[in-house]
């Protein structure tokens, strides 16, 4: 049996457009992966419904006929444990219920009552049996408000060490997803938290931990033989929350993701294939064989004390932003600059 995870998926703005010009940029990946029985992705864009959470900055949809692309790539189980499950409030939500139930699209993670948001996902062979658990940390801001009758997997360490532990003890193998590291979306490195947190999680009996939210690719680690993902990054995302778009910016937000492809054989997973997509300028997903992003020397050095990552989060929080402005900026100078040469005749093409 084989497992392909997905990092974040949304088929919001551009993809919409692609969808309704009969453009398929999805093909490949899914010839590609389509030897996987099962196929995990993390769908952040839900339906459309009759209005928005304003509560929260950013939010991402997508029309109900565009979750079709999931079948082009091959995608059976989603996970709905993210902090974008209430952007379309309660109808879109249901609304992407009922497509993934009419497409025998298998979900977990959130329902619109507690129990079953926090229900496993079990498959079961004649060889193995797998439970799959998802969960949302707090940190990532899911904001969904009391009484919105959409419920969401919050994580909580205590009931998921007891979760662990009980599955582990009726089933063969035990997955975590778990979308967290929201002070770190975006960055290279996971929170300081996160490894500390993942060793505890695979002490208490999880096989593999595959994490997103953070939208770029962050480092991978095998610790007691068992494989910790800190971010898968984006498979595909169009772009969003951008005050001034700069028109010489990519269309496609953090363009990279890793997707592992679990083995499974005899109650045991054994082996991991690793492999990067990268989004082209016209949405399509296309990939190659990737070890790059395993956990390097510079990992366990900045992870080994407090001061060391604080280093890191000042340049990641402070440092960084100020580089890219001052990059976006000079571009944006650059082409309006070509535009007066150009009215003034003093430069031929802009």
């Amino acid at each position: 049996m084989k497992i392909a995870v997905l990092g974040d998926i949304s088929f919001n703005d551009i993809y919409n457009s692609l969808y309704e010009s009969g453009l398929r940029p999805f093909d490949k990946v899914g010839e590609f992966l389509q030897n996987n029985e099962y196929i995990v992705g993390n769908l952040e864009s839900l339906c459309e419904g009759l209005g928005e959470n304003l509560s929260k900055y950013t939010r991402v949809k997508t029309k109900q006929s565009t979750l079709n692309y999931l079948k082009h790539i091959g995608v059976n189980i989603v996970e709905l444990a993210h902090n974008h499950a209430y952007d379309t409030l309660k109808e879109g939500f249901e609304n992407t219920i009922s497509f993934l139930n009419n497409n025998n699209i298998r979900h977990i993670g959130a329902a619109t009552n507690i129990e079953d948001a926090q229900k496993p996902l079990i498959i079961e062979n004649n060889d193995s049996s797998i439970c799959i658990l998802n969960f949302v940390h707090k940190d990532t801001n899911p904001t969904i408000p009391n009484g919105a009758e959409v419920y969401v997997n919050i994580f909580d360490y205590q009931r998921v060490k007891k979760e662990i532990q009980e599955y582990k003890r009726k089933y063969d193998i035990v997955i975590v997803l778990l979308h967290w590291g929201g002070r770190t979306e975006g960055g290279s490195l996971p929170d300081f938290y996160q490894p500390s947190l993942a060793h505890q999680i695979i002490d208490d009996g999880a096989d593999i931990i595959i994490g997103t939210h953070s939208h770029a690719i962050q480092p991978y680690e095998v610790y007691k033989d068992k494989y910790i993902f800190y971010g898968l990054g984006n498979f595909c995302f169009s772009r969003i929350g951008y005050k001034t778009p700069n028109k010489n910016a990519k269309m496609f937000w953090m363009c990279q993701s890793l997707i592992p492809i679990i083995s499974i054989e005899h109650k045991q997973i054994t082996s991991i294939e690793v492999y990067q997509t990268d989004i082209n300028k016209d949405g399509s997903v296309v990939f190659g064989q990737c070890h790059k992003h395993r956990a390097s020397k510079l990992f366990y050095f900045i992870f080994s004390n407090r001061k060391i990552w604080n280093i890191y989060w000042f340049s990641f929080r402070h440092i960084r932003p100020i580089i890219e402005f001052i990059i976006t900026d000079t571009m944006t100078l650059r082409q309006k600059f070509k535009k007066i040469g150009h009215k003034l005749g003093l430069t031929k093409n802009i």
